[in-house]
Parts: C-alpha cells; structure tokens; sequence
C-alpha cells in the first residue's frame, strides 16, 4: 500500500503542476508556438485528476476490512468537498462583484451562488467540482458493475466518453452544432464527457497486479506512445485552432497516454514518497482551489505598478507560472496548521513521513 500511496501522491502532484499550467498558458495558446505547445502539454491535468480519484476509491474498497454503506460513504466523501465547494464559490463571486464594481442585493445575489453552485462557474476552474461530484453520486453504482463485469463496465464508459467528446469536437470545429440549451455549461460538466475517466481508474485499482508489471516494465513503449499522442494533439489544436478545448478525442487519447507513462516511470525507477511530495499531494485540494487568486494578483498587480509588459513572451509565461505556483504553495503552507483549513479543501497536521 505505501508503494501506491508514493506514486499517486507523485501523480498527484504533477496534475496539480499542470492544471495550474493550463490557467498561466491560457492567454499565451493563441499568440505563439511555444504558447500552444506549452498550453496543450499540460491537458492531461484534469482527466488525471479524475482517473486518480476513480482509482483510490475502489482501491480504498478492495483494501477495506468491511463494506462501507451508501450513505457513510456519501457523508464522508462529501463532507470533505462541499463545505470547500461552496465556500471557494462564494468568494470567487464575491471577487467578480467587485471587480465589476456591481453589487447586487443579497437574494440577487445568493440566486447567483446557487447557479454557480450548481453549474460550476463560479470560477473557471470550478467545474470540476461538479464533475466528481456525480462521479461520487454515482459510484455506488459503477462499483457493482465493475464487480459483475469489469470488462463490459470499462469498454462501455470509455466509448461513452469518446462518443460524447467527438460530438463536442464536431461542434468547436463548426462541423456540427449542438442544440441550444439555456444553461450551456451542461456540455462542460455533464457525466458522460468525463466518466470514461473515472471508470479507468477503477478498473486499474481492480486488476492493480496485473497491470503495474506491465507498466513498469513497458515504460520506454508507453513513452513512444505518450509522445506519439501528443504530437497529434498539437497537429489537432493548430490546424483546427481547437486549443482551448477541454473535450476533443486527441485530449482523450493523450490524458490516458499521460497518465501510463507517468505511472509507469514512477513504478520503473521506484520514486519514493518525500516530505515534500507528501505534503503538496496532501494540499493538492487546497492549491488547487485557491490558485487562481494568486495569478490574478499577479495578473493585476503589473498594472498597477506600470509594467503592463511584464509578463509578455515565454520568459513572462514562465515567470508567471513560477511565481504562481510557489506564492500559492507558500500561502498554503503558512495557514497548514489551522484548525479549520479543511472547510477551504486544506488539511491540518504534518506530513505522514
């Protein structure tokens, strides 16, 4: 178990790095090569974020001396993600508001929490929250299909997902348009764009033995394939200018190519967990709910101070980055002893190491 617990805190780690890659290279994907490159190199994040939470859940199961009933599992699993939910919700409202100097009474107001609640926007990165929220509600379900018929359950999810994603892609490459809907954001967030994923990651805690030899011992192929995957990718997002998709099949195919060549570098070279690794994986939750606000600031800031140009060019783009990624970790680990941290996606205490 501590070996599984080393490469998904590693995992962990990296999708947090590159999810936060993709809000830094988001205004730069459309201005140059190494913007786009940069921008497209990290898309694997959040379908990574979801094959890991599909993965330790059922691991959790299999480890589990007794069966856990529905509900104790709902209080747990939601207890720790709603509270930060719908707190980080209300305060990225709360920031629009105020950055559009409108501020709506309190009914209008928590109307459009409620919205925001439910549809994920209330800020960019906030719809993930949505997305494993139903892939919570419905894994009671898709662990007794798993446990009848793992291989019907994977091959179907993934076709699910794949169908849903090219229907998307049709519709950002103008080759079909999809039905208007009053809240568009459902062709973001709904479950079968994503479930794929989180399928995935039961079945390979399932079959856990057989597969890691595999991986590990097959590293280099799944390297050729990782790069393979990517090249298409870039080919995809240049020629139909796709690069701010979320769901396209090339993303698909290179967040799965992703996830098996990462994992299967940490189980060829053995990569144990470090103080470090343990605690970034720990705060993930936090660092990634919270990190918008520093690249905000920094957004910002430059203006105020009269160097609008600061971040432009691959220089700025990485100085960027940089800074976001370690102002926002340093913040977190200055409040990591608070008792309270957890209602934000924190968590108290000290590394387990």
């Amino acid at each position: 178990m501590q070996g599984r617990l080393y490469v998904f805190d590693i995992l962990r780690v990296l999708a947090t790095l590159a999810v936060i890659g993709i809000h830094v290279t988001a205004d730069y994907a459309g201005a140059s090569r190494w913007g786009l490159f940069s921008n497209q190199v990290v898309r694997f994040a959040v379908p990574m974020f979801i094959i890991i939470s599909g993965y330790l859940l059922y691991f959790q199961d299999m480890i589990s001396a007794r069966r856990e009933p529905v509900v104790l599992f709902y209080r747990k699993r939601f207890g720790k993600i709603l509270w930060p939910y719908v707190l980080w919700t209300l305060f990225y409202s709360l920031v629009t508001q105020y950055m559009l100097h409108t501020w709506p009474d309190g009914l209008l107001l928590l109307t459009a929490v409620g919205k925001h609640l439910l549809w994920g926007t209330g800020a960019y990165h906030l719809y993930f929250m949505v997305i494993i929220i139903q892939c919570y509600l419905l894994y009671p379900l898709l662990k007794a299909w798993m446990q009848k018929h793992p291989s019907s359950f994977l091959i179907s999810l993934l076709a699910l997902c794949l169908f849903c994603q090219m229907i998307l892609y049709m519709n950002t490459i103008g080759r079909h348009a999809l039905p208007s809907v009053a809240y568009p954001q459902i062709y973001l967030v709904a479950f079968p764009i994503w479930i794929g994923y989180f399928g995935l990651g039961m079945y390979m805690a399932r079959f856990k033995a057989r597969i890691e030899p595999t991986l590990a011992s097959g590293w280099l192929s799944w390297a050729m394939l990782w790069t393979a995957s990517l090249a298409v990718l870039l080919w995809d997002s240049h020629v139909t200018e796709s690069y701010a998709s979320s769901g396209k099949p090339t993303i698909m195919i290179y967040a799965i190519m992703s996830f098996l060549f990462f994992y299967s570098l940490t189980l060829k070279y053995g990569l144990e967990g470090l103080p470090f690794t343990d605690w970034f994986s720990r705060q993930s939750f936090l660092i990634y709910l919270s990190h918008p606000v520093v690249l905000l600031f920094l957004q910002r800031i430059v203006h105020k101070l009269g160097i609008p140009g600061a971040w432009e060019g691959a220089g700025g783009m990485i100085t960027l980055y940089l800074l976001t990624v370690a102002i926002t970790a340093a913040a977190v680990y200055c409040v990591r002893n608070a008792p309270l941290l957890w209602l934000l996606g924190g968590q108290s205490g000290k590394p387990r190491h």
